[in-house]
C-alpha cells in the first residue's frame, strides 16, 4: 500500500512538471473559424444595465447578468453600414459575453458613441468578447473605451482601420488574430495584458502611446509596413517572449519611454533595425535573439543609462549595434556574431562590467576577436569599438564560460507564470493528505 501511494505521488508530480513545461512553451493560438450560419439582425445598442436586462428578456438571451450566468449575445450577423456600429454596450456592470458573431461594414456615423466601430464597449466592466469576426469597419474593429476588467480573446479582426483599440485599464487581450488593419492593436490605457495575439500584414503591428505598466507577452508581430511594436511616452512595461519579424521598419521602436523591460524576444528580418531605442532612459534589453535586420541589430540614439545584456546579435546587415549621442549605457554579456561590423559608438558608454578577477562581470563575446585567452575565459587585449575610442576592456573569449559564470543573471521568470511553481507542491499536499495520512491512521489503529 505504501509503495502504491508513493508511486501515485511521483506520477502526479511528473504530470505537473510536464504541464509546467508545456505552459512555458505556449505560443499563439490558431485563429477561430467563423460560424457557417448566423442570424441576421440590426445593430444592438445598450446604454445601461436596465436596457441589457430588458433586451435579454425580449430576445431570450441566456443568463441573468451575474458572474455565474452572464448574458450571452451569440450567433448574430450584423451589418453596421449606415449605423456606425454593430454592437454598442455602455454604462453597464452586468456580466455579459459577446460570442461568435459576425460584425462588418460599420461606417457612415462618426458621432461620439457610434464612431464606425464593430463592437464598442464604453464605461463598462465584466465583459467577455470572444470568437467574433469583425471585418471592414471604417474606424475600429473592437473599441474598449473607459472600461476595465474585460477579456477580449480569440477574435478575428481584419481590414479595419484599427483592429483592436483599448482606452481603458486592467483589460486582457488574448489570442486574437488581427490582419490587414492599419494598426493591429492600439493601446492607450495602463495595466492591460496583451498575450498570445497574432498581428500580421498591418501598417503598424501594435502601437502603445502613453500608458504604463502593461504586459506584452507571447505575441507575434509580422509583415507590418512600419514597426512591429511601437512604444511612445510609455513606461514600466514588460515586453517579453514576442516575435517581431519581417516588418518594413523596426521590430521594436521605443521612443521617449523609460524603465521598460524587453526580454526573451525574437527580433529578425526587419528592414529598419531590430530594436531601435530613441530618447529613452533606464530600459533593460536582455536575452533577446536579434538577427538578419537591416541595417542594425540594436540602434540606440540619444539614450542614457540603458542596460543591454545577454543578447545574441548576429548576421545583421551592417552592424550588430549602433550607438549615437548616447551615454552611460551598460553593454555586457552579449554575443555578437557574424555582423560585418559588430559595434559603432560615438558616445561614452560602458562596454564591460569590470574585471572578473576583481568580481566584475567581464564584457561581451565578439566573433572576430583577435586576442588570446588569458586563462580565465577573458581576452588578453581589449576589443576596440568603432566610432570614438570606446572599448571592451574584458572581452570574453570562451562564450561558455561567460554564460556559466553568470548563470544567476539569466532571467527565466515570466510574470504570466508567477505561480506555476506551486503546482507540484499543491499536488504533493493533496496526495499526502488524501492517501498517505489515512494510510498512517489505519496503520496506527492496527497497533492499538
Amino acid at each position: 500500500m505504501f509503495r502504491k501511494i508513493i508511486s501515485i505521488g511521483i506520477i502526479l508530480l511528473l504530470i505537473s512538471s510536464i504541464l509546467m513545461c508545456y505552459r512555458g512553451r505556449e505560443r499563439i493560438g490558431e485563429a477561430v473559424r467563423p460560424k457557417e450560419t448566423y442570424q441576421l439582425i440590426d445593430p444592438i445598442r445598450i446604454d445601461d444595465d436596465e436596457e441589457i436586462e430588458g433586451l435579454a428578456f425580449k430576445e431570450g438571451w441566456e443568463g441573468d447578468g451575474t458572474s455565474e450566468r452572464p448574458f450571452l449575445i451569440e450567433g448574430y450577423e450584423i451589418n453596421g453600414e449606415g449605423h456606425g456600429y454593430g454592437i454598442f454596450i455602455g454604462n453597464t456592470t452586468a456580466h455579459f459575453i459577446i460570442r461568435e458573431n459576425l460584425v462588418h461594414g460599420a461606417r457612415d456615423n462618426e458621432q461620439e458613441f457610434f464612431q464606425n466601430t464593430g463592437i464598442y464597449i464604453y464605461n463598462s466592466k465584466n465583459g467577455i468578447i470572444e470568437k467574433n469576426s469583425i471585418i471592414d469597419c471604417e474606424t475600429n474593429g473592437i473599441w474598449i473605451r473607459e472600461s476595465e476588467r474585460n477579456t477580449i480573446s480569440n477574435n478575428i479582426l481584419s481590414k479595419n482601420t484599427i483592429g483592436l483599440r483599448i482606452d481603458g485599464n486592467n483589460n486582457s487581450l488574448e489570442a486574437n488574430h488581427a490582419s490587414e488593419n492599419s494598426i493591429g492593436i492600439l493601446l492607450n490605457g495602463p495595466y492591460n495584458k496583451i498575450i498570445r495575439n497574432n498581428v500580421i500584414d498591418s501598417v503598424r503591428g501594435i502601437s502603445i502611446t502613453g500608458p504604463t505598466n502593461n504586459i506584452i507577452v507571447d505575441n507575434i508581430f509580422t509583415n507590418s509596413k512600419r514597426s512591429g511594436l511601437f512604444l511612445l511616452h510609455s513606461d514600466e512595461n514588460i515586453i517579453e517572449n514576442n516575435t517581431s519579424s519581417n516588418n518594413g521598419r523596426s521590430g521594436f521602436y521605443i521612443r521617449d519611454s523609460h524603465n521598460n523591460s524587453v526580454r526573451d524576444n525574437q527580433v529578425f528580418g526587419n528592414a529598419r533595425n531590430g530594436i531601435h531605442i530613441f530618447e529613452s532612459v533606464n530600459n533593460t534589453v536582455v536575452n533577446n535573439n536579434i538577427s538578419r535586420n537591416v541595417p542594425y541589430g540594436i540602434y540606440l540614439r540619444s539614450t542614457i543609462n540603458n542596460t543591454i545584456k545577454r543578447n545574441t546579435i548576429l548576421n545583421n546587415a551592417q552592424r550588430g549595434m549602433f550607438l549615437t549621442r548616447s551615454y552611460d549605457n551598460s553593454i555586457f554579456h552579449n554575443k555578437l556574431i557574424n555582423n560585418p561590423n559588430h559595434a559603432w559608438d560615438d558616445g561614452d558608454n560602458y562596454w564591460d562590467g569590470g574585471d572578473p578577477e576583481e568580481e566584475g562581470k567581464g564584457g561581451n563575446y565578439w566573433s572576430d576577436y583577435q586576442g588570446n585567452d588569458r586563462g580565465d575565459g577573458i581576452g588578453n587585449i581589449s576589443y576596440n569599438i568603432s566610432g570614438d575610442g570606446n572599448r571592451d576592456n574584458y572581452p570574453w573569449v570562451d562564450v561558455n564560460m561567460m554564460e556559466k559564470m553568470f548563470e544567476e543573471d539569466v532571467y527565466t521568470h515570466s510574470p504570466i507564470h508567477d505561480h506555476l511553481w506551486l503546482i507540484p507542491i499543491i499536488l504533493f499536499v493533496i496526495v499526502f493528505t488524501t492517501l498517505f495520512v489515512p494510510y498512517l491512521r489505519q496503520k496506527k489503529r492496527r497497533f492499538q
